[in-house]
């Protein structure tokens, strides 16, 4: 029984240590994939509550709604008739910036496309974006 809690012990030990180091590369300015891949997450998230708005409204939210309109009533045209919170809080991108919503987007004039300005705010090539329903990567130029 005392070797079971050891084992026990030691494997929560380790599991507390690589989440430690798991969780501070993820801070750490120099590692930026993981980034990449927090920041996809959570805009497959947001796509999911967009489309969810849109089922419950016929219609999504537009770019000057933004992704507010998931957490409070929107102003300005269209208004939903059937609103409800999807959100607490619209998530930061993992760059401390917030997502844009653009809607309608300009190829797709029923669709929208989420997007984060990535690492580098001043350097597009870096922007993911999300657009039909796949969350990809900007490539680059």
């Amino acid at each position: 029984m005392r070797g079971i809690r050891l084992i026990v012990g030691i494997l929560v030990f380790l599991f507390v240590v690589i989440s430690v180091v798991v969780l501070h590369s993820i801070r750490s300015e120099g590692l930026s994939v993981p980034r990449v891949s927090i920041c996809k997450t959570q805009m497959a998230w947001l796509v999911n509550d967009v489309l969810a708005f849109q089922m419950q409204n016929g219609f999504f939210p537009t770019s000057e709604q933004g992704l507010m309109a998931l957490v409070e009533i929107p102003s300005g045209h269209p208004n939903p008739k059937i609103w409800k919170q999807l959100l607490k809080e619209v998530p930061l991108d993992p760059w401390g910036r917030p997502y844009i919503l653009e809607s309608p987007v300009t190829a797709t004039p029923h669709g929208f496309q989420i997007r984060s300005h990535g690492a580098n705010i001043d350097n597009e090539d870096d922007d993911i974006v999300v657009d039909d329903l796949a969350v990809k990567k900007k490539p680059r130029s």
